[in-house]
Formats: C-alpha cells, structure tokens, sequence
C-alpha cells in the first residue's frame, strides 16, 4: 500500500476505457500495432505461403522465429526450393540463398499430438547483403536474457492481446509479366481474447481467441502459424487527463502454431501458441548452444 505521506511513492489509480476518447484510443492502439508489424514477415517457398514469422535479435544472433512445422514442411522437405520472405507492402518476393539461411529446431511437437506443442524454431540468417536489406525494410526484436521477465509480476486478463499472420485466404499470386512469382500477402493485426494457459512443468502454451469469419477476420486461419502474439498494457500518469494514456512498449509473448475448431456459434476459433516461459526456456537453450559453437 502507498505511504500516503511520501509524495515520491507512485500512485495509481483506475480508469475505464470507455471514458477515453474514443479517437485517441484508436490512434495510441494503433501506434502499439503498427510497432509489432514492424517486426513481422510473411514465409514463402516455392511461390507458395506457408507461414508467418517474426525477426528477432537473441543475443546478437539475427533470424526468423516461427514455428518448427513451417519451416519442417518447407525447408527440411526440399533443399532445393526457394525460400523468400515477404517484407513489403508491394507485390514482391525476398528471396533467401539456402546459404545465407539455417534452420535450428527449438521444440519439436509430436506428430500424434500436435495442439499440446513445443513447436518452434529459428531460422538464423547471414550474409551481409541479406541482413542489410532487411535492416532498411525491418526491424529486428530483441531478445536477452530478462526478455520474458516482465510476465511475472502482470495479469494476462487485464493485458490487451493481438495476433499478426498472414492468412492463406488474405494472398494473391501475382501474374503480371512484371511481378509474376510475387505474392501481395496481407497481413493480419487481430485483437484477441486471453483465454487461459496451459501449464507444462516449465514451459507454458497460451490459449488465445479471436473472431472467425466475420470481415476482416478469416474462418480459417491457416498460413498464421510461425506469427508472433503481442501485448501490452495501458498506462497513464495518476490525475492526468485520459488523453494522456499510452500502451506500454510491446511484448513478444508467444508463437502462434495451432488452430483449434470453430466455435459452436461458428464466430470465433481457439489459436494455440508456444507462451512467453516457452520461449524462454527454448531460446535459452539455443543461446547455450551458440556459445558453444562460438568457443568451437
């Protein structure tokens, strides 16, 4: 409880959302979007979409966090297929050299059981012409050692939560002669509801809801596994006016790598996703790992 003699201590208080204009809600929500978007590419290989995925810094490592049955049915199957990456909002293609990209497993799920996880991997990327052009279009997450700490302390209810995929049902092949083998793949920002966690000893999967169906949300969210889920919290200096409240700097959460069924009313769907202790644990490894191959 806050000394109320001690005019340094913070103080806090409540405040309704419906209370705050509604025109700077909308602009301070989208401002927290269009920061995660930033981080967030769509996966392509063989001109065809296959998932979502999110750059991130680990620990001065660069590449592409997603989930591990992405990259298993595209780059594990093929070695010889062309994986490009979708980092613009004009029809276009990145391509990335086999060379310049590595794929490192992180959770592997079993096949007979693949809603209860781990799904997740990581595709290290190099070369510096690769790396350069993604700076200019991007921006890289980055991920240490206290990333994941700030969870433990808030209450995911009264987090807000959204999603970034890229949803087979929302791309198009291109066919015209200039862009042909370009894909325009709309990206998806969808608010989502906390639905609960599921823990598993260290590691945890988030159970997340979202509309299904209803303009602009898909029925059927394939091609958004592998896509990041964020949140944030809103936040305002005590006594100062609502148009003053923020959203708090985004957080990589999650890792979205399953779709469960519709719900019965057929308006919303269940997305499971690797959760923030996951995450934690799994890059914590991969780290490990890296300074090994480093003293090696």
């Amino acid at each position: 409880m806050t000394n109320a003699t001690d005019q340094s201590a913070p103080r806090f208080g409540e405040a309704k959302i419906a209370d705050i204009p509604a025109e700077h809600f909308a602009a301070i929500k989208r401002r927290a979007h269009d920061e995660s978007h930033d981080f967030f590419v769509s996966i392509i290989f063989d001109d065809v979409l296959f998932g979502s995925g999110t750059l991130i810094d680990a620990w001065g490592t660069l590449g592409v966090l997603t989930a591990y049955h992405v990259a298993q049915r595209s780059l594990d199957r093929d070695p010889d297929g062309i994986l490009a990456l979708n980092i613009d909002d004009r029809p276009h293609r990145f391509e990335i050299p086999r060379c310049c990209v590595e794929h490192i497993p992180l959770g592997v799920p079993d096949k007979n059981y693949l809603e209860k996880g781990l799904d997740l991997s990581f595709l290290k990327l190099s070369g510096l012409s690769i790396i350069s052009t993604l700076k200019s279009k991007k921006s890289f997450y980055r991920i240490g050692g206290k990333s994941f700490d700030d969870y433990a302390e808030m209450d995911p209810a009264k987090l807000f939560w959204w999603v970034i995929g890229a949803p087979g049902s929302m791309h198009r092949a291109m066919t015209s002669t200039s862009d042909e083998g370009a894909l325009l793949a709309k990206h998806l920002i969808a608010e989502a509801a906390y639905g609960g966690t599921i823990e598993r000893g260290d590691l945890d999967i988030l159970r997340l809801v979202l509309l299904a169906g209803k303009n602009p949300f898909p029925r059927n969210y394939k091609g958004v596994s592998g896509g990041p889920v964020w949140t944030s919290a809103l936040t305002m200096e005590y006594g100062a006016p609502l148009t003053t409240s923020e959203f708090t700097p985004c957080h990589l959460a999650g890792i979205v790598y399953y779709q469960g069924d519709l719900s019965e009313e057929g308006d919303s769907r269940e997305l499971l996703a690797n959760g923030p202790r996951s995450l934690a644990s799994l890059l914590k490894q991969f780290e490990t790992q890296e300074k090994i191959n480093v003293r090696h």
